[in-house]
């Protein structure tokens, strides 16, 4: 998320939005990799408990 420019085409909506959606695809895929991880993980207790 570095990369992450809030400024990013100010003054043309269309290149904003598209950055943005571009950001959004980031976030989901991360979020996703979260999510399965975290179920992973809780699997993993659940067996040695």
């Amino acid at each position: 998320m570095s990369e992450f420019n809030m400024d990013s085409a100010s003054n043309d909506a269309e290149r904003r939005i598209k950055y943005l959606e571009s950001e959004k695809v980031k976030i989901s895929t991360v979020k996703d990799a979260i999510i399965n991880s975290l179920q992973n993980a809780d699997s993993v207790i659940k067996k040695k408990f």
